[in-house]
């Protein structure tokens, strides 16, 4: 079968002998008349599976910029998707010279490109390399000729055939020189004939050739595709949807308007803050926990790079901290005098609990001196304040603190917890007070 487009600036023909899409240019053309024949090439690569492209452009020695432009963003990648693999330039006056004004340069790199004296020496180089240089002969055998050529009977089994086609290779290698390569390409084609290989793939290719293709491939080719393919698909799914979140995260999804932060020795389950901050009027509130065990002499220790977790974790200005009664005072430098909150309290809930919440104290001088041991340098702390602050409210309430989801992990110590108002500026100071007052008001 051959396809051909005829025009008066070019002619785009598929040659089914070579399997060829061939290009030849009558005049100079540019914009449509110069890419619609490019791209019907690269659609009939497409179509019939094919992996050279033959360009005679011998009577058209130029090219426009804006068309090279074209050709390097627009052409080539659509032709490297059809599956091309080499171009074969006919040269002019036959002098293998690239043509003038060709855009070789971008070519080279991006495919296999090679000169030719004309189209036709072009499509047989290509037979010759697809039939391996066998005569029309043995291309022309029967499946019983190729028997007898292989000196085997007619009803020769499968199992007979290939113990034939190893003793004539075996004996062909031994000898040297173009003649025994030729044999044993001769051999290689009459062993297809032989074995119904030909004929299979002939009759397939008919097949193929009767049924509707959809992009260039039929029903079953594109099940096999995605057989074996699927799992390139799922990545990209994958991929998409975390860029669609990242996408969301940085550009759609509303401000957190409340940060509970947790750091402490302790594991934390359940989103006890997010309910109580929703309870309260916050629509966004955002959560963290980090355990990380401070300098002890218990030998607990936290998860790894919980100090780096724990740091980054309070640059995000968080309204509330929760913390634990041996931790509080290395992390005295994100947390606000809480004194005035502590005295409302009084007024608000009722007298038993609010015996039961202890005010903890941490000083500057008293948290550089904590600072330098943590990490492990020298303070001197002399020019720091000593004077007590109150940062936080403390509660020893095992079964209360068991219902927020929070297990203490220090072996010597009663469960307990500390509140803390983040240092940075709180973004709804009356509701984040309303949100750690309602979790008072549970010791009720």
């Amino acid at each position: 079968m051959e396809e051909i487009f005829d025009h008066e600036h070019y002619n785009v023909r598929y040659d089914k002998e070579s399997n060829a899409a061939i290009l030849t240019w009558k005049e100079y053309s540019e914009v449509d008349h110069f890419r619609t024949p490019l791209m019907k090439c690269a659609d009939m690569i497409r179509k019939h599976r094919s992996r050279d492209l033959i360009v005679d452009r011998c009577d058209v020695d130029h090219i426009s910029d804006k068309d090279k432009l074209w050709v390097s963003k627009i052409f080539l990648p659509a032709l490297k998707r059809s599956g091309c693999e080499r171009i074969l330039i006919v040269s002019k006056n036959g002098d293998m010279t690239v043509p003038e004004g060709y855009p070789f340069d971008l070519l080279t790199g991006k495919y296999r490109v090679k000169m030719i004296p004309d189209v036709e020496s072009g499509i047989a180089l290509i037979k010759t390399e697809l039939t391996g240089g066998v005569s029309e002969k043995i291309l022309g055998m029967t499946k019983e000729e190729a028997l007898a050529y292989m000196e085997l009977p007619a009803d020769a089994s499968w199992e007979d055939i290939d113990n034939k086609f190893w003793q004539l290779s075996k004996q062909y290698r031994k000898e040297h020189g173009e003649e025994a390569e030729e044999k044993l390409n001769e051999l290689s084609k009459v062993y297809e004939i032989a074995t119904g290989k030909r004929d299979r793939e002939a009759e397939e290719a008919r097949i193929r050739e009767g049924k509707k293709k959809y992009w260039g491939k039929t029903s079953d080719e594109w099940k096999n595709y995605f057989y074996y393919t699927w799992y390139k698909y799922l990545i990209g799914i994958v991929l998409g949807i975390v860029i669609l979140n990242l996408l969301y995260t940085v550009f759609l999804k509303p401000e957190n308007d409340a940060r509970v932060i947790s750091v402490g020795h302790f594991v934390v389950e359940g989103e006890y803050f997010e309910d109580k901050a929703m309870e309260v009027g916050f629509k966004y509130p955002y959560t963290l926990e980090v355990n990380v065990a401070v300098p002890n002499e218990v030998g607990e220790q936290g998860d790894m790079y919980a100090e780096q977790a724990a740091a980054a974790a309070l640059m995000a200005d968080p309204d509330i901290i929760v913390t634990d009664n041996r931790t509080y005072p290395y992390y005295f430098g994100n947390m606000v005098d809480i004194s005035d909150y502590y005295e409302e309290l009084e007024d608000i809930l009722p007298p038993e609990v609010y015996a039961r919440i202890t005010p903890v104290y941490c000083s500057e001088a008293h948290f550089q001196e904590l600072a330098g041991g943590f990490s492990d340098r020298e303070t001197d702390t002399e020019e720091y304040s000593d004077e007590e602050i109150m940062v936080g409210l403390l509660i020893e309430e095992p079964e209360l603190i068991r219902s927020m989801g929070y297990s203490c992990l220090w072996p010597d110590e009663e469960y307990n917890l500390v509140f803390s108002f983040g240092s940075g500026e709180l973004q709804d100071p009356e509701r984040t007070r309303e949100l750690l007052t309602s979790v008072f008001l549970e010791m009720a």
